[in-house]
């Protein structure tokens, strides 16, 4: 009979434990104290993910990007940002996928698929902020345009 109960007592626990974690999987938002940090990825500048709402509408994991130096304050720096679309959808770039509309410093774009990127020159000692543009593909159809900013710190 304590056996029994030991695993009764047992099975409940794993079972509402498990029953948890399902739902902290699905909403990382769960309680009404903010998200949870350890289930949310944080954002990295020259990473950025992109999403697609209902089949149309696009959105960027961080807006603006804000780009910070590695170097030191006077020295050339040269950053490249890849932006990237789900991996198991039917979205892909197209192939102006990001166009800046006042491009940075020998600004050098490329890509295909689920993957682009950009290259230029970090302006040495000075913010500066870059509208862009990114254009998705659903087969032949063009996805709504977003135009995010990306944003060089000092």
């Amino acid at each position: 009979m304590k056996k029994l109960i030991i695993a009764l007592t047992a099975s409940v626990v794993l079972g509402s434990g498990c029953t948890l974690i399902r739902d902290r999987q699905i909403d990382p938002r769960a309680g009404v104290d903010g998200y949870e940090p350890t289930l949310v990825t944080r954002p990295r500048p020259t990473a950025p993910n992109m999403f697609v709402d209902r089949n149309e509408f696009l959105f960027v994991d961080q807006e603006p990007i804000r780009l910070f130096r590695s170097r030191p304050k006077g020295e050339k720096e040269t950053v490249e940002v890849v932006w990237a679309l789900p991996a198991r959808s039917n979205f892909t770039f197209a192939a102006d996928g990001v166009r800046f509309t006042n491009p940075p410093p020998e600004l050098k774009c490329k890509g295909s698929g689920k993957l682009f990127s950009c290259s230029f020159l970090m302006v040495p000692d000075r913010m500066m902020t870059y509208k862009y543009e990114v254009t998705v593909m659903d087969g032949q159809r063009r996805l709504q345009v977003l135009d995010p900013t990306v944003v060089s710190m000092p």
